[in-house]
């Protein structure tokens, strides 16, 4: 709704029809612990797209004939979203995760849970979360950095800051009762996954050390005998991947993802095992101090010689990094692991183990059901 019109800039469309006029980009998207709002767009315009963008947040009309036309588009996207098989397993993580924690609730919304929400509630509810406080700006232009100082404040400044808090939960993601169990997700397309995941301690969102980042580069990294290259030995997978992923402001999750074959879905217990059994490997040996070096140089290296990005992807990204960063060092502690813990490696190694695991299985052909094993 705030792309409907603001006091200074009434017009339903003024301010798409702005930044394409001007060949650039609008969007926008929320996430699980933030809302983003962004744009490209030609240098000449872009004095006049930031102060149309700043009108979101100091007067927002919220007009309700608009309304209705937003509530349906909101209702197609996730008419849409409802044959993804990525969206598809996400919600089946929220059905069996901990119903206390708020990654558990429907997160977009359709025509149904929107249409009985009375028009003012809307901007009760932006006049109750849209703090100053709890807003980062990131602009990325060729003015002069005093002109760009300058007009941030100038446009940005008069919005309200009320001292709106962090929202924070002490609620495990996860639902204990669900561990060790296998859930099996029925897919639209011809698709064939083994999904493992870890919630971990929350001290590992913001590890300097890197320590979770470093195990998924060593069971990763290729060396003989590593998971994929056993289970493509054995015709059991066609690739792997594994992550750190943010599933809030301080929470995260240690996911491990398999393609599988046709072979790899009939001995899907097997593929488990040997996942199991290279994570037990570094548990007996731990990791070596060489490869947090060669994580580190080589994490180095691809930030100093990387690609030529799309400006627009470029800040995209780095928005979302500065809000976990002080300036006064970034993006070194965002690239950088600051030095080797085999305390904290360990620590995470003692968590990924198969009792606190979430393990999916998402095959062609079977039900969607779940099973201890």
């Amino acid at each position: 709704m705030l792309f409907k019109g603001s006091k200074k800039y009434p017009k339903e469309s003024e301010y798409m029809k702005f930044i394409w006029d001007n060949s650039g980009v609008p969007n926008a998207y929320t996430a699980s612990d933030r809302t983003v709002y962004m744009f490209s767009v030609n240098d000449s315009a872009f004095e006049e797209a930031l102060d149309r963008l700043s009108y979101f947040f100091k007067d927002p009309i919220f007009d309700p004939s608009h309304i209705a036309k937003e509530l349906y588009a909101v209702d197609q996207e996730h008419s849409k979203n409802i044959e993804n098989d990525g969206r598809r397993a996400h919600m089946v993580s929220k059905e069996i995760g901990n119903q206390n924690h708020p990654n558990a609730k429907f997160s977009t919304g359709n025509a149904k849970t929107l249409q009985s929400i009375p028009p003012s509630e809307l901007r009760k509810w932006y006049e109750k979360h849209y703090s100053a406080n709890q807003m980062a700006l990131v602009i990325y232009s060729n003015k002069d950095l005093d002109e760009l100082t300058k007009l941030v404040v100038e446009k940005f400044t008069p919005i309200a800051n009320i001292g709106k808090d962090q929202i924070t939960t002490n609620e495990s993601i996860f639902n204990k009762e669900n561990s060790g169990k296998i859930t099996y997700i029925k897919p639209i397309s011809n698709i064939q996954f083994l999904l493992v995941e870890w919630e971990l301690d929350r001290k590992f969102t913001f590890d300097e050390t890197k320590s979770a980042d470093l195990i998924t580069y060593t069971l990763k990294r290729g060396q003989k005998n590593s998971l994929l290259e056993v289970l493509k030995k054995e015709h059991l997978a066609e690739d792997l991947d594994i992550v750190v992923e943010k599933a809030g402001s301080d929470q995260s999750l240690f996911i491990l993802e398999i393609k599988l074959t046709d072979l790899g879905i009939k001995n899907a217990a097997k593929v488990i095992s040997r996942s199991f059994e290279a994570i037990n490997n570094l548990k007996k040996s731990s990791i070596p101090n060489y490869l947090f070096h060669e994580m580190k140089t080589m994490s180095k290296l691809n930030y100093e010689y990387q690609a030529h990005r799309d400006a627009f992807e470029f800040v995209s990204e780095h928005a979302a990094n500065l809000l976990y960063e002080d300036l006064s060092t970034y993006p070194q502690k965002n690239v950088l692991a600051s030095e080797y813990s085999s305390e904290n490696v360990n620590q995470i190694l003692d968590t990924l183990n198969f009792s606190s695991a979430q393990i999916y299985l998402i095959e062609i052909g079977r039900a969607s059901c779940r099973e201890r094993v």
